[in-house]
C-alpha cells in the first residue's frame, strides 16, 4: 500500500513538473505571439527588438554569464516589449545577494535549460560526472534522455538595484553601450564579421562581393549567396543608410543559420530533406533562421527586422504557437545549436581584433565587483576635484585671444569635467569646442591646451588680407596667360576656350586664381591677359585693346590674301580698308592722348580702353555712333514643357525679376549671331515682353503653346564692331545687312543689295504676323507664301517635308494697294491658272483611277461601306468596272471612226453615263455619310495608353462593361478586334461593348443615326485561289462542290477584310426598341463606381452649390468640376459653347436648362480662349477623392479563374506550374519552363483592387509562356534590336492579358514596370503605321493559343510559326554597334549621332527619345531641316533620320558601319559641332566564324550536363548550357535540322566563353592528386575480354601490373582528350591513388594481376565468376573507384 502511494506521489510530482514546463512554454509562446502581432500592426516597420532597445552584447545574468539560443532571444524580446534599459537578468537568490528586492507587481520570465536524465542498466539514476567517467561499453548500456528545466528570473529594471547601488547599475549599463561604427558611405559596419567574410572562415563558402539578385543558401552546393553590401544601400537619409548596413549583416546571418542545418553539421530536416517551399517543415526552418538572425543581430548591436519573404510565414508561426506551444521545444533546441555555432565563429574574429568574445559576456563577475568598488572610490575623489575647479573658475581670467584676432571665452562644465568654447562659423552656425580637463595640470596650462587646439583650426589662424590674395591671383593669371600663349606649339586646353563664362568655369577651382577670377569683372579679366587667348570672343562695350584690333585685321587679311578691287569683291576690299583705318585711328588717338611710349609696353598693348579714352583726340573711328537705338538677338529659345517649367512657375507667381535673373543664367557668353539680329523684340504674332533691362529681355508667346525667347540687347556700335571683328556671315539679317551697307556708304562703297524702304519694312512686319501664310487653291492644293522686303516681292511656293521651299510664283507688291487687295489679286491670278490646269487634268483623265485593279478596289470599298460583305462587294465592283471599261472602249472607238457623225451619239452616251453615275452616287449617299472616317486604331490605342498614367494603370474597360459582342449577327471576334471595340466604347463613353453592322441594323429596324462614325473591324476570310488565274477566288463551299481533279488547281487563300461597325448607342435602338435596349444595358452595361453612384445621388446638391457660387460671381463664367469634366450650366453654357465651339445640350429634357462641358485635361487650351474673348472665369474644382473602379465583383472568383487558366495552360503545354506562398509577382521561368504564381498583396479593405492587379499579373505570365522557341517564338522576327524586341513583347503581353480581363467584364491594368514604357509605345504606334499589324498578329496568336489550351485542343505551333516572318536578328552580337549607338542620343544635352558615308555622300542621323521623325514635329536644338542643311554644307546629299531604337531605329548589322564615320554632335544654328568621334571599325570588321571540330553533350562527375566544344587550332573546353538549349540539342538529333542547330549552339557558346573566359571548364582532365606520377608506367585502357561493355584501366605501379574497371563517362572522355596518353596517366593516378600513396602491401601484391596473368586472361577467357571475383578484390583493396 505504501509502495502504491509513493508511486502515486511520484506521478503527481512528475505531472507538476510537466505542467510547470508547459506553463513556461505557454508564457514564452504568448510573448512571441504578442511581439509578432505588434510587428504586424506596424506593417513590418518594427523589427524584433524595435531598434530602440537594441544593446551591444548577449543578455547576461548579474555574474556575467551570457544567455544563449532561445533564452537569449526571450530575454531580448522581454527587454524590448517592457522597454527595459538593458538585458540583464537575475534569479531571486542573485537579487537578494546584491542587497536588492523585486518591485511590487513584477512578474518573472522562464529561463530554460536542457538537462540529462541518466540511468544505468539497473534503472539507477546517475550524475553527469559519473556518466562521463564510464567506459564506452558502460555508457552504451545506460539510458540517456534530455529534458527541460525551468528557472524564474527577473530583469534588473524589475528590481530596486538602481536605487540601492546606482554606481554598480550605471557601470553595468555602460557595458552594454557601444558607439556605432560606419563605413565610408555611412552604412553600419562590423569589423569582426567583415573579417569572417574576407577570410571565408565560415563552415561553407559565402559569395558576397558580386551583384546577386537575392540571398539564399544552396544545400546541394553547400554555399551561401548574398547580394553585395552596396546593393543594400537603397535609402536616402543617413539614419536609414546606416540601417541598410544592418540589413546586410542580418540577411547574411540568416543564411548562415540555414547552413548550420547541412547534413554534415546539425542535419536539420528543413535543410536535409528540402521539403516543398511553403510547407510546415520549411516554415519551421525559416523560423529557426529568423530567430537566430534576430538574436545574433541584437547581440552585435542592431535590430533585425522580419525578412520580406518571411512575412508570409507569420500567420503560420502564430497559428502553430497558438495551437501547440510545445512547438517551441524543437525550435528552441535548433536555435540554441545554430546560434552557438555562428557566435563561436564571430567570437574567433573578435579575439583576433583584441575584442571580448560575445559568449564571454560583458560583465566580469567577482573581478568586476572589485573593479567597481575601486572605480567608486576614484569617482568620489574626482568629484571632489571637480567641486574645487567649479568654485574657483568664476574668478579665473578665461578669455583667450586667437591669432585671427578673435577673443573667445572658455567655460568649465562640472558635469562633463570639460573645458568648452562656443564660437560661430563663417556660415553663421554656432559650434562648441570641447576638451577634457586635466586635473594633473593647473588652470593656466589647461587654458593653454585649449588655445593650442583652436590655433590649429583654419578659422582662428592669421589670415592674409583679401586684397593681397586677390592681387596675387591677378598677377598669377597674367603670368600664366603669357607663358601659355608664348610657348611655341602649345597644346594647353585653355587655348580652346571661346567665352568668358567658359574661362571663369575653367579656373573656378584653381587654388591660385579661383578666388580672383570669381570676383573680377570681364574687363579686368581681359586686361589681365585673357585677350592673349586666340579663340576667346567677348563683347566690346567697354572698349578694345590694340592687340585685339590688330588680331581682327590680321584675321580678315588671312581670309582674303589676294583680293582684287572689282565689283564682285568690292565689299571685301571695303572691309579690309576699314579694318586698316580702325587700327591706324586707334594707334593715333592713343599716341596723342598717352604719348608715344605708351604702346611700346606689352602690357598696354593688351589693356582694354574705353572709347572715351581714345575718341576725343584726333580722328574718330566711328563716324556717327548711335548707341541710343537698340537691336535684339535671341541666345536661347524654350518651347518644351520640361524647359519652360521653371519660367512658368516664376510667371505664375508674377516674379518677373526672377524670370530676368534666370534668363541671365542661361547666357553662355557666345558671340553675337549676326544672322538673327532683329530691330524689334516682338517680331512675331503673339509676342509679349515680360520684362527687360538695359542689356536683356524676355519675350513670352502664348499663341504657340507658351514659349520663352531670351534676348540680348545691342547698340548699333556693337553690331559694327562685330562686323569689323568677324566679318559678315553668309545670310545676315536685314538689320545687319542695313548697318553693313551704311558702313560701306560712309566709305563711298556702293551697296551690293538695295536697302529695304520703310514701306517695305512695314509690309514685312505685317506678313510676319500672319498665323497661317497659306493659299488653298481650287484643286485643294495648299501653297505657302512670304514677302521679300529687299526685292519687294511676294513669293509663293510649296514647303516640302524636309523644310525646303520650292518657288512656283513671284508677284510684285503694289504699295498703292492694301495688303488684302494685293493678296486678293495674287489669289485670283493663281486660281485662274490652277482652274485651267484642273480642267486640263480632268479632260485627260476620264476617271479617278484609270488602273482597273485599283479602280475595282476603290469601288469595292465604296460598296462595302454600305454594309455589303467584302466578297460580294468585290464581285459587284468588278462587274461594274468591267462594264464601264467596255463602254469606254467602244465610245473611244466610235469617236475615232466617226468623230463628227457620231458626235451627238457620243454626247448622249456621256450624258447617260453621267446619269448612271449620279444614280449610283445617290444610292450610296446614305451609307457613305454614315461611314465617315472615325478614330483610327492607332489613335485609340495611344489615347488609352496615355490615359493609363492618370488612371492607376487602367488602360481599358475602366467602367467594367460586358465582353465585346455583336447584336443581330454571330461574328467571331478576334483578340485584337476585342481590344479595339473596348477602346472605341471607352473613348466615346458608350455604355456597352455591343456592336452591329450597318445593313443588319437597318434590317432590324434600328438604323444607324445620321453623321455617326463607324469603326474599322478586321478579319481574315479563307477561300481557295485558282493557281492559273489569281483573280479567281472561291469560297470553301464552292471548293467542296468541285470535282476532285479540279480541286488540285486551287490553293488555300487568305483575304484581309475590313468593314465598319457601330455601337448600339449609334443606332436608333433606344427609341425603336427601348425594352431591348434597357435589357442590354442591364446585362452588358458599365458598372457604376461607388463615386458615380454617390455623384448621381448628389447631383441636386451639386446644383445647389452651383447656384450659391453663381450668386457670389454673377458676372463670371463658372466652370464646375464634375468627375473628369468641367461643366457650364444655363446662360454660362450658351456663352461658353459659342466662344469655345463646343456642343450645347439640354439637361433633363428642359427647354431652358442648358449644359456644355469639356475634359479637365483641356483646361489649359480652353481657359485662354475664354479670357481672350473678354470673359471673367471662376473655377470650382472637385475636392473629394473617388474610387477608381466599381468593386461589385467577386475577387476570389476572379483569382480562381486566373489560377485555373495558368494551371491548365501549363498542364496542356507540358510546363511546370507552381503556386508559392511568398508574395511576389507572377512570372514565367524560361529556364525551368514553369509558370509561378502567388497569392495577392494589398492593403486591408482594398482586396478587390488587389485581385484585379494580381489577375492581370497572372495573365501576363501566361502570355509570356507562349513565347518560347518551341511554341509561338515571337521574338526576333520584327527587325528590332534585342532591347526593343523585349519592349514589343511587353506590349503584346499587356494587350493579350487585357483581352483576358475584358472578356470577364473587368478592367485591364498595366504593370507598374510597363507604365514606364508608355512613351516608347506611343512613339512607335504613332510613327510606324505597320506596327499595329504586327501587334494584331502576335496578340491574336497568343490569345488563340491560350483559348485552345484551356479548351484542351491541340495547338499546331509549327504551322503558326510557318506563317510568321523569318528571324532577322538571331545573333544580337552582330547588331552590337546599333545597340550601342541607340543609347547615345540625349534629349537633355541635345546630342545626336551622325553616321556618314563620305564616298556615297549619305548620312544617317539618330535622334534621341523625345524627338520625332514626323514632319513639323521638331525639338529646339535638333531641328531636322537645320540638320539637313548642316550636312549638305559638308557635301552630304542624302540625309536619313532614325529614332533611337524601336522599329524606326537604325537597326543595321555591324558590317553596315564599315568605312563610315560615326560622331556624337550638337547642332549650333546651321552647323553640326562634333565633340566625340566613335571608333567602330574594330566592331564593324567581319568576324571570321571559327570552325568547331567537335561539339557534343557530356556529363560532369556529378551527372550534370555540359557542352564539350573543340574549336579548330584551339584547346577544347566545356561550358554549362541553359536548360532550354540542352533540350534543343537533343530535340533535333536525327532530324534534318541537327547540323544547323548544333552549329548555331556551338558558335553561340564559343562566343560566350570567349567573351567570358571564366565560364570555360575542363571536364575532361581527371582531377589532380598528390602522387608521384613517375611510379605509373604503361597506362592503358581497353575493353574486358569477357565483356566488351566492361572497360578496364591497366597500369604498372612499382613493377606490378594492376587493373580496375572505369565507368562509361571516363571511357568517352578518353576519346575527347587533347593528349590521350596524358589522360590515361592522370586517370590511373586518380583510380590507383590509395595504392600509390600507401605503397603496395603484401596482400595487395598477391591480389594484383601480373602481366603474364593479364596475357592469359586475353588468350583464355576466365569463367564469368572469376572476373567478378577479381573486380571485387580490386574494389576491396581500394583500386576501384
Amino acid at each position: 500500500m505504501a509502495k502504491k502511494e509513493s508511486s502515486q506521489q511520484a506521478s503527481e510530482q512528475q505531472e507538476g513538473k510537466v505542467d510547470r514546463i508547459d506553463n513556461a512554454l505557454q508564457k514564452f509562446s504568448d510573448m512571441l505571439i504578442a511581439r509578432m502581432e505588434q510587428m504586424k500592426e506596424s506593417k513590418w516597420k518594427k523589427g524584433w527588438t524595435d531598434g530602440r532597445t537594441a544593446q551591444f552584447g548577449l543578455p547576461q545574468n548579474l555574474v556575467g554569464r551570457p544567455y544563449t539560443g532561445s533564452n537569449a532571444f526571450l530575454c531580448q524580446i522581454h527587454t524590448t516589449m517592457e522597454h527595459y534599459r538593458m538585458p540583464v537578468y537575475l534569479t531571486i537568490k542573485q537579487i537578494r545577494d546584491a542587497g536588492g528586492m523585486i518591485k511590487k507587481g513584477e512578474h518573472s520570465i522562464p529561463i530554460f535549460k536542457w538537462d540529462l536524465r541518466i540511468k544505468d542498466k539497473d534503472g539507477k539514476k546517475l550524475s553527469e560526472s559519473d556518466y562521463r567517467n564510464m567506459t564506452k561499453e558502460e555508457q552504451a548500456e545506460c539510458t540517456v534522455r534530455p529534458y527541460l528545466k525551468v528557472y524564474n528570473e527577473w530583469n534588473i529594471d524589475q528590481t530596486n538595484l538602481e536605487e540601492v547601488n546606482k554606481e554598480k547599475y550605471d557601470a553595468i549599463l555602460k557595458r552594454f553601450k557601444s558607439e556605432p561604427i560606419k563605413d565610408e558611405v555611412g552604412m553600419y559596419k562590423n569589423e569582426a564579421f567583415d573579417n569572417l567574410l574576407k577570410e571565408q572562415s565560415w563552415v561553407c563558402p559565402i559569395e558576397y562581393e558580386k551583384f546577386n539578385e537575392s540571398a539564399f543558401y544552396s544545400p546541394k552546393r553547400d554555399q551561401i549567396v548574398v547580394p553585395s553590401k552596396k546593393q543594400f544601400n537603397i535609402s536616402n537619409t543617413p539614419e536609414d543608410v546606416f540601417k541598410d548596413g544592418m540589413e546586410f549583416y542580418g540577411t547574411t546571418i540568416h543564411e548562415m543559420a540555414h547552413s548550420t542545418g547541412h547534413e554534415s553539421r546539425l542535419g536539420r530536416d528543413g535543410i536535409v530533406k528540402i521539403d516543398q517551399f511553403g510547407s510546415d517543415q520549411y516554415a519551421k526552418e525559416e523560423l529557426v533562421a529568423e530567430l537566430t538572425s534576430a538574436l545574433i543581430g541584437n547581440a552585435m548591436g542592431f535590430d533585425s527586422r522580419i525578412r520580406e519573404n518571411n512575412i508570409a510565414y507569420l500567420q503560420n508561426w502564430i497559428g502553430s504557437l497558438k495551437k501547440d506551444p510545445k512547438f517551441l521545444k524543437s525550435v528552441m533546441s535548433d536555435v540554441n545549436k545554430s546560434s552557438k555555432m555562428v557566435l563561436e565563429h564571430i567570437d574567433e574574429q573578435r579575439r583576433k581584433l583584441g575584442e571580448k568574445a560575445l559568449l564571454d559576456g560583458s560583465l566580469d563577475g567577482v573581478e568586476e565587483k572589485n573593479k567597481n568598488e575601486q572605480q567608486l572610490q576614484d569617482l568620489k575623489e574626482e568629484d571632489a576635484k571637480k567641486e574645487v575647479i567649479a568654485k574657483v573658475w568664476p574668478s579665473v581670467n578665461n578669455k583667450i585671444t586667437m591669432p585671427s584676432g578673435d577673443i573667445l571665452t572658455v567655460d568649465y562644465n562640472k558635469e562633463k569635467d570639460t573645458l568648452e568654447v562656443a564660437y560661430k562659423t563663417s556660415e553663421g552656425e554656432e559650434k562648441v569646442h570641447c576638451t577634457n580637463y586635466d586635473h594633473s595640470q593647473g588652470i593656466n596650462q589647461n587654458l593653454g591646451y585649449v588655445w593650442e587646439e583652436l590655433s590649429n583650426m583654419k578659422q582662428f589662424q592669421e589670415k592674409e588680407t583679401k586684397t593681397e590674395i586677390l592681387s596675387q591671383g591677378k598677377d598669377y593669371f597674367t603670368s600664366l596667360m603669357e607663358t601659355i600663349t608664348s610657348t611655341p606649339n602649345s597644346e594647353h586646353t585653355v587655348l580652346s576656350v571661346k567665352t568668358l563664362p567658359e574661362l571663369r568655369d575653367y579656373y573656378k577651382g584653381n587654388p591660385n586664381v579661383g578666388a580672383w577670377i570669381n570676383q573680377a569683372s570681364n574687363k579686368e579679366i581681359i586686361e589681365a591677359g585673357a585677350d592673349f587667348l586666340p579663340n576667346l570672343r567677348y563683347s566690346h562695350k567697354e572698349g578694345r585693346s590694340l592687340y585685339n584690333i590688330e588680331a581682327a585685321y590680321s584675321n580678315i587679311n588671312a581670309l582674303y590674301p589676294d583680293v582684287v578691287d572689282n565689283d564682285a569683291k568690292r565689299q571685301i576690299v571695303h572691309r579690309i580698308k576699314q579694318a586698316e583705318e580702325v587700327v591706324t585711328s586707334y594707334h593715333n588717338n592713343i599716341e596723342e592722348k598717352f604719348g608715344k611710349e605708351f604702346l611700346m609696353e606689352k602690357e598696354n598693348m593688351n589693356k582694354v580702353l574705353s572709347r572715351n579714352d581714345y575718341q576725343e583726340q584726333g580722328q574718330t573711328i566711328q563716324l556717327d555712333p548711335k548707341d541710343e537705338k537698340k537691336y535684339f538677338s535671341s541666345y536661347n529659345y524654350f518651347q518644351m514643357e520640361s524647359e519652360t517649367a521653371e519660367f512658368d512657375k516664376l510667371k505664375d507667381a508674377e516674379n518677373y525679376e526672377g524670370i530676368l535673373a534666370l534668363a541671365k543664367e542661361y547666357d553662355q557668353g557666345d558671340s553675337m549671331d549676326l544672322e538673327h539680329v532683329e530691330t524689334s523684340m516682338t517680331p512675331d504674332y503673339g509676342d509679349d515682353v515680360l520684362i527687360d533691362d538695359e542689356n536683356y529681355a524676355v519675350v513670352y508667346n502664348n499663341s504657340v503653346g507658351g514659349t520663352y525667347n531670351l534676348l540680348r540687347k545691342y547698340s548699333e556700335n556693337d553690331i559694327r564692331e562685330a562686323i569689323e571683328r568677324y566679318g559678315m556671315p553668309k545670310t545676315p539679317s536685314y538689320a545687319v545687312k542695313f548697318i553693313d551697307q551704311q558702313m560701306g556708304l560712309e566709305k563711298g562703297v556702293k551697296p551690293l543689295v538695295e536697302i529695304p524702304s520703310p514701306e517695305a519694312k512695314a509690309v514685312a512686319k505685317s506678313f510676319r504676323e500672319d498665323l497661317t501664310p497659306q493659299f488653298t487653291m481650287p484643286n485643294g492644293k495648299v501653297l505657302d507664301y512670304h514677302y521679300d522686303a529687299s526685292d519687294n516681292k511676294v513669293i509663293v511656293g510649296e514647303k516640302l517635308n524636309d523644310g525646303s521651299f520650292i518657288e512656283t510664283y513671284v508677284h510684285d507688291y503694289d504699295f498703292a494697294l492694301s495688303k488684302a487687295e494685293n493678296m486678293s489679286a495674287i489669289y485670283k491670278e493663281l486660281s485662274t491658272e490652277y482652274q485651267a490646269k484642273k480642267a486640263s487634268e480632268e479632260k485627260k483623265t476620264p476617271r479617278e483611277d484609270s488602273y482597273i485593279q485599283t479602280d475595282v478596289v476603290g469601288k469595292a470599298k465604296q460598296i462595302a461601306s454600305t454594309g455589303v460583305p467584302m466578297e460580294e462587294a468585290e464581285k459587284k465592283a468588278s462587274s461594274i468596272v468591267k462594264e464601264e471599261v467596255h463602254k469606254e472602249h467602244h465610245k473611244q472607238e466610235a469617236e475615232k471612226d466617226k468623230q463628227e457623225k457620231e458626235k451627238d451619239k457620243a454626247n448622249q452616251a456621256a450624258a447617260e453615263e453621267k446619269k448612271e453615275q449620279q444614280e449610283k452616287k445617290e444610292e450610296s449617299k446614305e451609307a457613305s455619310e454614315a461611314t465617315a472616317k472615325a478614330l483610327t486604331h492607332a489613335a485609340l490605342l495611344i489615347g488609352a495608353l496615355s490615359a493609363a498614367k492618370q488612371n492607376e494603370g487602367i488602360w481599358m474597360n475602366k467602367s467594367q462593361k460586358g465582353n465585346a459582342e455583336f447584336i443581330n449577327t454571330h461574328t467571331p471576334i478576334t483578340a485584337y478586334n476585342n481590344i479595339m471595340m473596348n477602346l472605341n466604347s471607352d473613348a466615346n463613353k458608350y455604355k456597352t461593348n455591343v456592336y452591329t453592322y450597318y445593313n443588319p441594323a437597318k434590317e432590324n429596324h434600328m438604323p444607324v443615326k445620321q453623321n455617326e462614325k463607324g469603326m474599322e473591324f478586321h478579319w481574315t476570310s479563307w477561300g481557295y485561289q485558282n493557281a492559273m488565274d489569281k483573280d479567281e477566288v472561291i469560297t470553301s463551299k464552292q471548293f467542296d462542290k468541285l470535282p476532285d481533279d479540279e480541286k488540285s488547281f486551287y490553293t488555300k487563300h487568305a483575304t484581309r477584310v475590313m468593314q465598319n461597325i457601330y455601337n448600339v448607342e449609334q443606332t436608333t435602338m433606344n427609341a425603336n426598341n427601348h425594352d431591348a435596349y434597357v435589357e442590354i444595358l442591364k446585362n452588358k452595361g458599365a458598372q457604376l463606381s461607388q463615386n458615380e453612384k454617390e455623384q448621381k445621388g448628389k447631383y441636386s446638391s451639386i446644383m445647389k452649390q452651383w447656384k450659391e457660387l453663381k450668386g457670389k460671381h454673377p458676372d463670371a463664367l463658372l466652370l464646375f468640376r464634375i468627375g473628369d469634366f468641367y461643366e457650364m450650366y444655363k446662360q454660362d453654357a450658351k456663352r461658353g459653347s459659342e466662344v469655345l465651339g463646343i456642343t450645347l445640350t439640354k439637361m433633363n429634357e428642359s427647354k431652358d436648362f442648358h449644359l456644355a462641358g469639356f475634359p479637365h485635361q483641356a483646361l489649359d487650351t480652353y481657359l485662354p480662349k475664354l479670357i481672350r474673348a473678354g470673359e471673367r472665369v471662376a473655377i470650382c474644382d472637385q475636392l473629394e477623392s473617388k474610387k477608381t473602379v466599381s468593386q461589385s465583383f467577386d475577387a476570389k472568383a476572379i483569382l480562381n479563374k486566373a489560377y485555373a487558366t495558368a494551371k491548365e495552360v501549363a498542364k496542356q503545354s507540358g510546363m511546370q506550374y507552381e503556386r508559392v506562398m511568398v508574395l511576389q509577382d507572377a512570372k514565367y521561368d524560361s529556364k525551368e519552363d514553369k509558370i509561378v504564381v502567388s497569392g495577392m498583396k494589398g492593403e486591408v479593405g482594398n482586396e478587390k483592387m488587389a485581385a484585379l492587379y494580381k489577375a492581370n499579373d497572372i495573365y501576363r505570365a501566361v502570355v509570356a509562356a507562349t513565347d518560347t522557341e518551341n511554341r509561338l517564338d515571337r521574338s526576333g522576327r520584327n527587325n528590332l534590336l534585342p532591347e526593343d524586341d523585349a519592349k514589343h513583347e511587353q506590349l503584346v503581353r499587356e494587350l493579350a492579358a487585357g483581352v483576358m480581363m475584358a472578356r470577364q467584364g473587368l478592367p485591364a491594368i498595366l504593370s507598374k514596370e510597363n507604365e514606364k514604357l508608355i512613351p516608347y509605345w506611343e512613339r512607335e504606334i504613332k510613327e510606324n503605321p505597320k506596327l499595329l499589324g504586327i501587334v494584331e498578329r502576335d496578340v491574336n496568336n497568343a490569345v488563340e493559343t491560350i483559348d485552345n489550351l484551356v479548351a484542351k485542343r491541340k495547338v499546331d505551333y509549327e504551322s503558326i510559326r510557318g506563317q510568321l516572318p523569318g528571324k532577322t536578328m538571331e545573333k544580337p552580337s552582330k547588331y552590337s554597334i546599333s545597340q550601342d549607338l541607340a543609347k547615345l542620343p540625349n534629349i537633355e544635352t541635345k546630342e545626336i549621332v551622325v553616321v556618314k558615308d563620305i564616298l556615297r555622300k549619305e548620312a544617317d542621323v539618330i535622334l534621341p527619345a523625345g524627338a520625332s521623325l514626323e514632319v513639323n514635329n521638331e525639338v529646339p536644338g535638333m531641328r531636322k531641316d537645320r540638320i539637313t542643311i548642316a550636312l549638305k554644307k559638308e557635301g552630304i546629299d542624302d540625309v536619313r533620320f532614325y529614332n533611337a531604337g524601336g522599329s524606326l531605329g537604325l537597326n543595321k548589322p555591324n558590317s553596315y558601319f564599315q568605312g563610315k564615320e560615326v560622331t556624337l554632335n550638337n547642332l549650333k544654328q546651321y552647323e553640326l559641332v562634333p565633340h566625340h568621334t566613335l571608333d567602330v571599325e574594330k566592331q564593324a570588321a567581319p568576324k571570321k566564324e571559327v570552325i568547331i571540330k567537335n561539339f557534343q553533350a557530356i556529363k560532369d562527375d556529378n551527372g550534370r550536363y555540359a557542352f564539350f566544344i573543340k574549336p579548330e587550332n584551339e584547346p577544347s573546353f566545356s561550358v554549362y548550357p541553359a536548360k532550354e538549349h540542352l533540350n534543343t540539342f537533343y530535340n533535333v538529333i536525327k532530324t534534318d535540322k541537327q547540323a544547323i542547330v548544333h552549329n548555331a549552339l556551338a558558335q553561340r557558346y564559343y562566343e560566350m566563353a570567349t567573351k567570358h573566359p571564366d565560364t570555360k571548364l575542363d571536364l575532361i582532365t581527371p582531377k589532380k592528386v598528390d602522387v608521384d606520377m613517375k611510379l605509373i608506367e604503361r597506362p592503358s585502357i581497353t575493353s574486358s575480354a569477357q565483356d566488351a561493355k566492361q572497360k578496364l584501366i591497366f597500369a604498372t605501379i612499382n613493377g606490378q601490373r594492376v587493373q580496375a574497371p572505369i565507368n562509361k563517362q571516363q571511357w568517352q572522355k578518353m576519346w575527347l582528350a587533347e593528349d590521350m596518353g596524358a589522360y590515361k596517366r592522370a586517370l590511373a593516378a586518380v583510380i590507383f591513388e590509395p595504392m600509390l600513396k600507401r605503397g603496395m602491401e603484401e596482400e595487395q601484391s598477391q591480389q594484383a594481376v601480373s602481366e603474364s596473368e593479364k596475357v592469359e586472361i586475353k588468350e583464355k577467357p576466365a569463367p564469368e565468376n572469376k572476373v567478378q571475383e577479381t573486380v571485387t578484390e580490386a574494389h576491396r583493396t581500394g583500386l576501384h573507384m
